[in-house]
C-alpha cells in the first residue's frame, strides 16, 4: 500500500519538476542573451589638458608636456584618449582653474556630454639649480645640477573628485666647467629631454592605477 502511494506520488510531482528545471534553463539561457559571458571591461575616456608652467618656451608649453603624457597613456589597454582636435573648446584659455584643477562648471558639463571620465591636469613648476658636489670620492667633483618638478591630477567629471594628486622631480647635472659662464636657458632641451621621459613615464603609471581603481 505504502509503495502504490509513493508511485501516485511521484507521478504527480515529476512533471512539476520538469517544469522546474525547464524554466532554470530557459532563465539562465535568457540572462546569457542579456549580458554575454565575453562582454569586454569598459574602458574610460579621459582628456589630458594642456599643462599649466611658469617656465619659458624653451623649457617646453603646456600643450607639448600634454601631447607627450598624452602619447604614453595610449598604450593603456583600460584608458581611451580624447583627443584636442576632436573639442578645441573644452581646452580653451577661459577655463577657471585653481592650481590647474577644473573649477568652472562649464568645462565639466562639456566633459560629461562629450562622453569624458576624467580630466588630467598638471604643472611644470620652477626649475630649480644649485651647485653640488656629486660622484664617488676621490673622483667627486662639483657640478649645476638642475631639478625639475612636475604635478599630475585626475579628476572625475561627474562627482569632481580628485582621483590623484602625484608630484614627480628629477635631477639632472651637468659639468660645472661646461655650464661656466652660460644661461640655464642653454641646457634646457638637454635638461627636459633627460627628465621628463622618466617624470612623464612615472606619472602616466600612476594616472593609469588611480583610474583603474575608480568606480
Amino acid at each position: 500500500m505504502r509503495k502504490h502511494f509513493i508511485s501516485i506520488l511521484l507521478v504527480i510531482l515529476l512533471p512539476f519538476s520538469a517544469a522546474a528545471f525547464s524554466g532554470c534553463s530557459t532563465a539562465r539561457h535568457f540572462t546569457q542573451k542579456v549580458i554575454p559571458a565575453d562582454t569586454p571591461d569598459l574602458k574610460k575616456q579621459i582628456a589630458v589638458m594642456p599643462f599649466e608652467t611658469v617656465m619659458g618656451p624653451e623649457w617646453g608649453t603646456g600643450s607639448q608636456i600634454a601631447d607627450a603624457l598624452t602619447g604614453l597613456l595610449e598604450s593603456y589597454p583600460g584608458l581611451l584618449i580624447f583627443r584636442h582636435d576632436k573639442g578645441e573648446a573644452l581646452f580653451s584659455g577661459e577655463n577657471q582653474h585653481d592650481f590647474n584643477v577644473p573649477t568652472s562648471p562649464e568645462i565639466f558639463k562639456k566633459a560629461e556630454d562629450l562622453g569624458i571620465n576624467a580630466l588630467v591636469t598638471g604643472v611644470l613648476y620652477q626649475v630649480e639649480t644649485r651647485t653640488a658636489k656629486k660622484g664617488i670620492w676621490p673622483f667627486r667633483k662639483y657640478v649645476r645640477v638642475f631639478e625639475i618638478f612636475m604635478s599630475v591630477n585626475v579628476q572625475d567629471v561627474i562627482s569632481r573628485v580628485l582621483l590623484l594628486s602625484s608630484l614627480e622631480s628629477r635631477e639632472i647635472p651637468v659639468k660645472l666647467d661646461e655650464a661656466e659662464g652660460r644661461k640655464d636657458e642653454d641646457f634646457a632641451e638637454k635638461v627636459m629631454k633627460e627628465a621628463m621621459a622618466g617624470i612623464l613615464k612615472k606619472q602616466a603609471a600612476a594616472v593609469s592605477k588611480a583610474l583603474a581603481g575608480s568606480p
